[in-house]
């Protein structure tokens, strides 16, 4: 794989709400470079735990070739909270490509 292509990161929250994290303005634009990702980009705006607590998950799809989903935000625009035909399409779209993707399941605990 080359060092540039494109990421789809999305995460379940403790609350069964999904949201795509990357591309919007948390994440670099299109394309990115293999390596260290850290999400927000901006140090001063961290992420905040709030309740529910419990299992969340994260996925992470790396491509060469632009993903042509066309419900992707744009680099400016907020994390989209993924619906049924959201996560059908990416499904669908990962099947059907030869993309890197990985998968991580972790606790929020108080």
């Amino acid at each position: 794989m080359s060092d540039n292509g494109y990421l789809i990161v999305a995460e379940k929250f403790a609350s069964g709400e999904i949201f795509c994290l990357a591309p919007s303005f948390l994440s670099p634009a299109f394309p990115v470079s293999w390596g260290l990702l850290i999400l927000p980009q901006d140090k001063d705006d961290p992420f905040v735990v709030e309740p529910p607590i419990g299992y969340e998950e994260i996925i992470a799809v790396f491509s060469q070739e632009k993903p042509q989903l066309d419900w992707l935000p744009k680099p400016e625009d907020e994390p989209l909270e993924l619906q049924t035909e959201h996560l059908a399409s990416l499904l669908n779209h990962v099947n059907k490509n030869h993309y890197q993707l990985m998968g991580y399941k972790y606790l929020i605990k108080a």
